[in-house]
């Protein structure tokens, strides 16, 4: 890996994610990952900091499109270059249509689809005319993505 190469990460905190930002930090990227778990990404944030990893935790809600262009200017300070955008938060609500509230399936697809759509925007603008050819990992399922 050549130059300091950003990874980000959309629900870093735990599950999926928080073995995506393990891993990543490990193969020398400065990962910065976002959540709205505030608790869970600071204490991975300085426990994989304390190992020697670089990685900066970013409390975001990724629906809000303020937010996610702090995460991405975040990603590109200090001369980083946006390398890796991994689009993992997600929610649901595991309940019948019946008793779904619009509420609920506002903030699901503010989740699941806004987030993704807010999240590659920025990343996209912030590699604009940098590079001729690149890679862009949308989604990521932990059956078929092995660091």
């Amino acid at each position: 890996m050549t130059g300091k190469q950003a990874a980000v990460i959309t629900g870093g905190a735990g599950g999926i994610g928080k073995e995506l930002v393990a891993a990543y930090a490990k193969k020398g990227y400065d990962v910065l990952f976002a959540d709205v778990l505030e608790e869970q990404g600071r204490q991975l944030e300085r426990g994989l900091s304390a190992s020697g990893l670089r990685v900066q935790f970013v409390p975001a809600d990724l629906a809000k499109e303020e937010d996610v262009k702090h995460l991405m200017e975040e990603a590109v300070k200090n001369g980083r270059t946006l390398s890796v955008l991994i689009n993992n938060a997600g929610k649901s609500v595991w309940k019948s249509p019946y008793h779904l509230t619009s509420e609920e399936w506002d903030d699901v697809l503010n989740a699941n689809l806004k987030s993704v759509f807010l999240c590659s925007r920025e990343a996209a603008k912030k590699n604009e005319g940098k590079r001729k050819r690149g890679r862009h990992c949308q989604h990521v399922f932990d059956e078929s993505f092995y660091v």
